[in-house]
């Protein structure tokens, strides 16, 4: 019965004292660059690609949920909308928000968004004095459309800074899309303007991905490029993201279990001794008895 009671103590973990204990978490810092250009809401893939690719960014986050993710959204300027955080919830709650409407400005300056995510990068190293790069990816998702020709030079200018991947998203074909009202009214976009084709540009973006060691691969109805992209970063090698020292109570459990051990052993013990005792007692009642 004690070594049943100890045992249990001991499943229990008992904790009692304290000391310092450095905690410390590995993985990779991925920046995400997504294009929220008037493009994005076309409605291939369906619902939209903006919508698409919310769901694309939440699944890889699933399936990283050690590293750290950042968001900026980028059209005719880039706005970082999320620093690197391992907080994947925020980032959630911050891209449920974004819509083409998040920026005022129309366009595809992937420069732009580019080079704040080196500028976000540097601030971090400044921070952390880490100066491993090589576990730094930038992300970016686009169609593609209207792409200026600096990106593929500030890309390049980039190689040492991150490694570089690009979904895309969208049909080479092409889909339909209708400027809204507001902009054709305050943006004075010309009739003949205000329906276009907007294709899925897939040589840019791929020289993109292949010039900065990285990979482009366009976006599928089910999660094939999300486990494409997952298996591409664990190739990266991880480095510490956080590391401090927590005052933490001591785990006790050899103790009960130590206790545990004694008693089923002197059980043991006992019942290796019961025959010997028993034969001894009877062996001492027969002496009496004769010498009655």
């Amino acid at each position: 019965m004690a070594g049943v009671f100890f045992l249990l103590l001991t499943f229990a973990q008992p904790r009692w004292g304290r000391t310092w204990v450095e905690v410390a978490r590995t993985g990779r810092d991925v920046m995400v660059l997504l294009d929220t250009s008037e493009s994005m809401n076309a409605q291939n893939p369906a619902p939209t690609r903006l919508e698409r690719a919310r769901q694309k960014i939440e699944s890889l986050m699933d399936k990283c949920p050690g590293d750290r993710f950042g968001l900026i959204a980028f059209s005719g300027q880039a706005v970082l909308q999320s620093p690197l955080t391992l907080d994947h919830n925020y980032v959630r709650s911050v891209l449920d928000a974004i819509s083409t409407d998040t920026l005022n400005s129309e366009g595809t300056v992937l420069s732009a968004a580019l080079l704040e995510a080196k500028r976000v990068f540097d601030e971090d190293a400044q921070k952390s004095g880490e100066e491993r790069k090589h576990s730094r990816i930038v992300l970016v998702i686009s169609d593609g459309e209207q792409t200026e020709n600096d990106a593929i030079k500030t890309a390049s200018e980039m190689k040492d800074e991150a490694c570089i991947f690009v979904m895309g998203i969208g049909d080479p074909k092409g889909a339909t899309i209708t400027f809204p009202t507001w902009m054709q009214r305050y943006a004075h976009v010309p009739e003949n303007q205000r329906t276009h084709l907007s294709k899925l540009d897939e040589e840019s973006l791929s020289k993109l991905a292949s010039d900065n060691g990285g990979a482009y691969v366009r976006i599928t109805p089910d999660d094939a490029e999300v486990n494409f992209i997952r298996s591409e970063l664990d190739q990266i090698e991880t480095k510490a993201i956080s590391g401090q020292m927590r005052y933490n109570l001591v785990n006790r459990y050899r103790w009960p279990l130590a206790a545990a051990m004694g008693a089923f052993a002197l059980e043991g013990i006992w019942l290796c001794l019961m025959p010997w005792i028993r034969a001894s007692k009877i062996r001492k009642q027969r002496r009496e008895f004769l010498h009655e």
